[in-house]
């Protein structure tokens, strides 16, 4: 399917992949935060930075995000500018407007990444205020690469589908299939490599792609994801 990164994109199209789960972690922390006090109490969650790498065949995307859980953003006023490895001049993040991953971008640093830990320092203005953070990228990710069916296979239902495991423990994989561009079924395995589902007749496209859970919002320990896609089958 090749659905890749587009970094040179606005802040829709590149960030299909990850938008929905990080607008649902940022949900969380805001109603995690507005459970008791007023919205301004000191102990309430700051925003913060947070990046990653992501690794799909042919090409390394390093993602850049600042999530504002409890307030969205005046995207007429408040800006995050970012400077690091990969960016030969600050770079403005662009605005969602939205609390949770308030502003994003995207850097490609194919065919090169740079050396680990690759350190992003973000500049916030925000309600007049600006802040100083850093965070880093500490890791790449092989690609998941999927090992069964094999490219263009005539299977019945239902179907297991399987591929390689990535290094280390505690990884996430999702998996999404797809008939026509349309999403048909997907599902998500923690250190497993197969998964099974029941599907009409047709042809089918797959992907499968691996992170650590806490990926989005920072929590995890490690800091990079992983995309394979070039699945594809036909059930009899």
């Amino acid at each position: 399917m090749h659905t890749r990164y587009n970094p040179a994109g606005p802040i829709g199209q590149p960030l299909l992949r990850i938008t929905l789960l990080e607008l649902l972690v940022g949900t969380v922390l805001a109603l995690l935060a507005t459970g008791c006090g007023d919205s301004s109490s000191p102990s309430d969650p700051q925003p913060y930075p947070v990046v990653w790498s992501w690794t799909e065949p042919g090409a390394v995307t390093v993602s850049l995000r600042y999530l504002m859980p409890i307030s969205a953003p005046d995207c007429n006023v408040d800006s995050v500018t970012v400077t690091g490895p990969g960016l030969a001049s600050p770079r403005k993040l662009n605005c969602t407007g939205t609390k949770g991953v308030s502003f994003g971008g995207d850097v490609d640093v194919s065919p090169a990444p740079p050396a680990l830990p690759a350190v992003y320092t973000f500049r916030a203005t925000i309600d007049g205020k600006v802040a100083n953070q850093t965070a880093e990228v500490d890791c790449y990710l092989s690609v998941p690469t999927g090992v069964a069916p094999a490219p263009g296979a005539a299977v019945s239902s239902p179907v297991t589908l399987r591929w390689t495991l990535g290094p280390g423990t505690g990884l996430e994989y999702s998996v999404s299939i797809f008939r026509g561009g349309v999403k048909q079924a997907e599902g998500v395995v923690t250190d497993q490599n197969s998964m099974s589902f029941t599907l009409a007749a047709g042809s089918y496209q797959w992907t499968v792609s691996a992170a650590p859970k806490g990926l989005y919002d920072g929590s995890s320990t490690r800091h990079c994801g992983a995309k394979w896609d070039d699945g594809s089958f036909t059930v009899n």
